[in-house]
């Protein structure tokens, strides 16, 4: 068996071994703008480095500069699905785009109490969150920490930090078009009960209802929660009685979920009714029929609020909070 080393190479080793100071190789190793080295001495700490596999400890150069790139991203026991980690994903590559180092961090319920010494501790330059997470007391603690920016982003701004809000309306509006494209008169619009993302679902209600009203559309609100009974009930009540011709699932997962309801309580999809979902996900392929899908273009999102970050670090931050309007596309398959 190879043994493992427990003996870190040090930029001391790294020094003797290149004949040079500690200060030269930090130069040279952190890329530091203006030091006057020479391309053979670079070449000489490099060289070493490599050769010793020394590798410079990031958030311990930047506690000992006073100076941080790192930007944390917390993330929390939401509902999240594969639009959501897309989203994230997007946001950290457009972040280092501009230059940061980027650390995505989970943290669950039983983190609350400690969440913003916890968040401190690894003296980020800033964060970017979800709204509605972080108490006005943990804000000062992290500003207090040498937290230069946060940033909150979501379907509303939050009352004390600065904002990027995105407005979901517009999902609402692009699958009403479409359904009164198609002669739909009564529609039913899935509204999640999880607190976590009502804001999300009552949104994409009212871009429907928007929609809808010059249309003289009929639209029926669905509180329903992510419960394959209760589904199940909401599909034995439609098959009794009147039901709508046409469901907005809130999004896949609810578009799968009452699909599978429907499909066991005997209903035809979409001759009896309609499916629309939304976040475009692969399972709208996987299921039968295949579910139609509104399309969210995740990376323009991303884009625009880690512009909107790298400007309040330059503390160019506009006064009022901004408002992304999300291009939603219709993505037509078998179920509507």
């Amino acid at each position: 068996m190879e043994k493992i080393h427990t003996n870190l190479p040090t930029s001391m080793d790294v020094a003797k071994r290149a004949n040079v100071s500690r200060a030269t190789v930090s130069y040279v190793l952190n890329g530091t703008p203006g030091a006057r080295i020479s391309p053979e001495t670079r070449e000489r700490v490099l060289k070493a480095a490599s050769e010793l596999g020394y590798i410079p400890h990031k958030i311990a150069s930047s506690l000992r500069s006073g100076h941080s790139d790192l930007v944390l991203l917390p993330f929390f026991d939401w509902p999240y699905n594969q639009n959501s980690i897309d989203f994230l994903r997007h946001l950290a590559l457009e972040l280092e785009q501009f230059g940061y180092s980027v650390m995505l961090r989970f943290f669950s319920s039983r983190d609350r109490k400690s969440l913003a010494q916890k968040i401190a501790s690894f003296h980020p330059v800033g964060m970017i969150t979800v709204a509605g997470e972080f108490s006005k007391k943990d804000v000062n603690i992290l500003s207090r920490n040498g937290v230069r920016a946060i940033l909150a982003y979501g379907a509303a701004p939050s009352e004390f930090i600065p904002s990027v809000s995105i407005d979901f309306t517009s999902v609402g509006e692009c699958v009403g078009a479409y359904f009164a494209s198609k002669g739909h008169q009564h529609i039913a619009a899935i509204v999640p009960r999880d607190p976590r993302i009502l804001r999300l679902g009552l949104q994409r209600l009212e871009g429907l209802e928007r929609c809808a009203s010059p249309h003289r559309l009929n639209v029926e609100r669905v509180d329903l929660d992510f419960n394959s009974s209760e589904a199940a009930s909401l599909a034995a009540k439609w098959k009794k009685g009147q039901h709508p011709s046409a469901v907005f699932t809130y999004n896949d997962e609810y578009g799968m979920l009452v699909m599978s309801a429907l499909q066991d309580a005997g209903l035809d999809i979409p001759a009896d009714i309609a499916l629309v979902g939304c976040d475009d996900l692969p399972l709208c392929e996987i299921l039968r029929p295949r579910l139609s899908s509104v399309n969210l273009g995740s990376s323009s999102p991303a884009r625009e609020i880690a512009a909107y970050f790298n400007q309040s670090i330059q503390g160019q931050e506009p006064s009022e909070s901004a408002s992304i309007p999300l291009i939603c596309k219709m993505v037509v398959r078998e179920s509507g």
